[in-house]
């Protein structure tokens, strides 16, 4: 426990003044109980409207809201933090789309994003832009190992010199070395 250095009158019992349970009953006259954040998701919605304004006003920029995805995350994140932890998610999303006119998924911190049940998709190249990204760059740089050299190219990624040329006519941007 705690005493303060200050001087107590003498009318006023010490024992008052250093008893705990004490204050606190005296504190403690009226309760008012306050459910925590995920108790009243409905409120999140007017939570970060408020917190948007306030954050738009203090850092001098202009985010107009957040889109339905990431709105639909924030939902059904648990909020272990309250609305203290709301607030700083909010900043932070901010600053992390500064530019943008909502705060999307892409902005919302990571941890956010793992400890929620919502399917977030994400963009994925199909397969075949992959494959050709792939066989450019092996192209790529076998024509750089050889110098330009096609032959040689063809044989290090073991296809016919042939083919290496259809695949420099599909790949023109691959052309810059001529022999």
């Amino acid at each position: 426990m705690n005493y303060c250095n200050c001087s107590i009158p003498n009318s006023t019992p010490r024992h008052n003044i250093l008893d705990k349970s004490h204050l606190f009953y005296r504190l403690n006259t009226i309760s008012i109980k306050i459910p925590s954040l995920r108790e009243r998701r409905e409120d999140i919605p007017i939570y970060i409207d408020h917190f948007l304004k306030e954050i738009n006003k203090r850092l001098g920029i202009n985010i107009k809201g957040i889109s339905e995805e990431a709105l639909e995350i924030m939902m059904n994140y648990t909020w272990p933090g309250n609305v203290r932890e709301l607030a700083n998610v909010l900043e932070q999303s901010a600053m992390n789309g500064i530019n943008c006119q909502k705060i999307l998924i892409e902005n919302l911190p990571d941890y956010i994003l793992k400890n929620t049940n919502v399917f977030i998709p994400r963009k994925i190249n199909n397969l075949k832009k992959i494959l050709e990204d792939a066989e450019k760059e092996a192209i790529k740089k076998a024509l750089n190992l050889t110098l330009g050299n096609k032959r040689k190219a063809a044989k290090i990624l073991e296809i016919h010199r042939c083919s290496l040329y259809q695949k420099l006519k599909k790949y023109p941007d691959l052309n810059q070395f001529k022999n």
